[in-house]
């Protein structure tokens, strides 16, 4: 079975703009493009989770979203990124949602679509939310804290 990654988008691969909606306002972390293929490259598939509660808040629409994430596959692409899949959920924090972090859910289906291996995968994140996923008693996979610190050692090293 096949190791993972699954990473938040804003804050930990590109700059927090507060409810990104514009394609153009998108800027990854320096670095980001190389340390994601230097992981890719040791065998891991690579996934982003994300909350994106601006759509359900009404402050941006799906498509923006879709626009935002697009940009970012192909800033990515220049590094030779692939990302097998973005999960997201677009809920706001007080409706119900299927998959939104903490939810492990999104690990469980990109597992069941991908073959994943849970117990030999990672999630990294800005925030404690971004990283209980995977602390869930169903997924025995690691979890380092702090992820930050594990992000900042890959990307000086690209």
């Amino acid at each position: 079975m096949t190791r993972a990654v699954f990473l938040d988008r804003d804050g930990t691969l590109n700059v927090d703009k507060n409810y990104l909606s514009d394609p153009a306002k998108l800027e990854l972390f320096p670095g980001t493009g190389k340390a994601l293929k230097r992981l890719q490259d040791a065998g891991f598939k690579l996934f982003i989770v994300t909350n994106q509660s601006g759509i359900g808040r009404g402050y941006y629409t799906l498509d923006d979203m879709h626009r935002v994430n697009e940009r970012l596959l192909a800033e990515l692409a220049r590094d030779g990124v692939r990302i097998e899949k973005i999960y997201f959920s677009p809920e706001a924090p007080e409706e119900p949602s299927r998959g939104r972090k903490p939810s492990p859910q999104f690990l469980f289906d990109a597992r069941d679509e991908f073959g994943l291996d849970l117990s030999r995968s990672y999630m990294v994140g800005d925030k404690l939310l971004d990283l209980e996923p995977a602390t869930a008693r169903r997924w025995s996979a690691r979890r380092r804290t702090p992820c930050a610190t594990l992000w900042s050692s890959i990307i000086s090293r690209s």
